[in-house]
């Protein structure tokens, strides 16, 4: 968490701030420790920002940005600085725009070369040139179960549990079966509800579980309407939405994995 649905809903809200003069970025903690790094965006124009997987690329004239927002991590406009956070990026004819981390797991990479981390990543699961038979060949190729597979960012970008248990309850998928031993008939269906779950997600502006400051919000400080209509996860004990039987919940590789046992058997 965040997940592709609400990375992506960040940056577009961020567009704002496309074509706009960085004046400066200011370092509130030490762990970030990119003061100088950042120093090196200074007076730039930000030419465009857009995600790859769970990644943001704030494209500058001569450097790029890349954030991943980890667990907890942030972008708000909001009138002051408060205590979780760690950097302010102030431009001209805007109001600062302040990175809030409750977690301090965020990270900021300043590189010239951002294909570099964008090659290890794998397909993009909305992109249009993505198929169900790559989605099949890719899970084929991997013997471990298929939660893990789809939540391995080298194979699927942007996948994470919230959106796999999601899409594994409506393919009906038990998410501890072998990747390996799906039918490409499975793998259509399931590549038809990880689009229709992230989808889902985008259109609801992304999953705020929970009450806490560290939930996901929207830079304008909003919270996402998608955990009201998830199936599955974070329902443990509640009725699934088809069959009725109660969603079950598991420590699934440090995990909790949320699956309907009767729907999704093995």
């Amino acid at each position: 968490m965040p997940e592709l649905p609400e990375v992506q809903t960040t940056v577009n809200q961020l567009k704002v701030f496309e074509k706009k003069h960085l004046i400066k970025v200011k370092v509130h903690d030490f762990k970030l420790n990119t003061q100088k790094a950042l120093d090196s965006l200074k007076d730039q124009i930000l030419l465009s920002i857009t995600r790859r997987g769970k990644y943001m690329h704030f494209a500058f004239e001569n450097r790029s940005l890349i954030v991943h927002l980890r667990m907890t991590g942030q972008f708000l406009i909001k009138p002051k600085k408060e205590k979780h956070d760690r950097a302010t990026f102030f431009f001209f004819d805007q109001p600062p725009l302040f990175f809030k981390d409750t977690r301090r797991f965020g990270t900021f990479l300043i590189t010239n070369k951002p294909e570099e981390v964008f090659q290890k990543l794998g397909k993009e699961p909305l992109d249009p040139c993505f198929t169900p038979e790559e989605l099949y060949q890719l899970l084929l190729s991997r013997k471990q179960p298929l939660k893990a597979a789809l939540l391995d960012q080298t194979l699927i970008a942007g996948l994470g549990n919230i959106y796999t248990d999601e899409a594994l309850w409506k393919a009906a998928l038990h998410p501890q079966r072998k990747s390996s031993s799906i039918s490409f008939a499975e793998a259509k269906i399931l590549f038809f509800a990880i689009r229709e779950v992230l989808q889902k997600g985008l259109d609801q502006g992304g999953t705020s579980l929970g009450k806490g400051n560290a939930n996901f919000h929207a830079i304008n400080g909003q919270t996402g309407k998608n955990q009201n209509h998830l199936w599955v996860y974070a329902r443990e004990k509640q009725p699934c939405p088809i069959c009725k039987n109660p969603i079950q919940k598991i420590a699934f590789q440090q995990r909790g994995t949320h699956f309907c046992p009767l729907c999704q058997g093995i």
